[in-house]
Formats: structure tokens, C-alpha cells, sequence
């Protein structure tokens, strides 16, 4: 089963102020909430997980993401066609084209 991807609206930052990688803003430039404050495994700890493992369930990130492939993905989509579990994020072109979440 596939599930097909949507736009969230978060962005990577990459300003020279960035605290990580892993630092992230809405496309409107507002803070973007760490999942670790909503209860859910950090976007680093996610991310240092091994692809071959589980869905973790404590993890919004599809396990391995965000791994920004190519050092272009800044995007975040929701349901990443690879993975098993619907809803999970993942780390993406932002020139694709996903319908999106309001």
C-alpha cells in the first residue's frame, strides 16, 4: 500500500544561525515546535536510527529522516510513499508537487 505525500509547510533552516541540520521554521518564518516538546522522539534521534529498523511509534520522522538526500531536501511532506505507516514524515524536494495541509 502507498500513501500519497502532503506538504506540511516546515522548512529547513539554513541560515548561518541555524542551531543544526536539523533546525527547522514554518514557510511563514515562524518558530517550528520541536516534536520532543510535543512528546515525540527528537528530529536528530529519528533521524540516527538505522532505515532496516521498525517504524518507531514514538517517531514522526520516518526512521533514518530527516536525512536531506542530496543536501537539497528542506521540505517536510507528510506520508512518504515508501513507508509502511501512513502519516509519518519525511524530508523532501521542495520543488515537488504534493497537495497540502492547511
Amino acid at each position: 500500500k502507498t500513501h500519497k505525500e502532503r506538504w506540511l509547510g516546515g522548512v529547513r533552516d539554513r541560515s548561518q544561525s541555524a542551531s543544526s541540520p536539523y533546525s527547522w521554521t514554518w514557510s511563514d518564518g515562524s518558530p517550528f515546535v520541536s516534536t520532543a516538546l510535543l512528546g515525540f522522539k527528537d528530529h536528530a534521534e529519528c533521524a540516527a536510527m538505522d532505515q532496516s529498523d521498525p517504524q518507531d511509534p514514538d517517531c514522526l520522522w520516518l526512521i533514518g529522516n530527516p536525512d536531506d538526500a542530496g543536501d537539497r531536501e528542506d521540505c517536510i511532506a507528510m506520508g512518504n510513499s515508501v513507508a509502511t505507516v501512513g502519516g509519518v514524515w519525511n524530508d523532501a524536494f521542495c520543488l515537488m508537487q504534493f497537495q497540502f495541509v492547511c
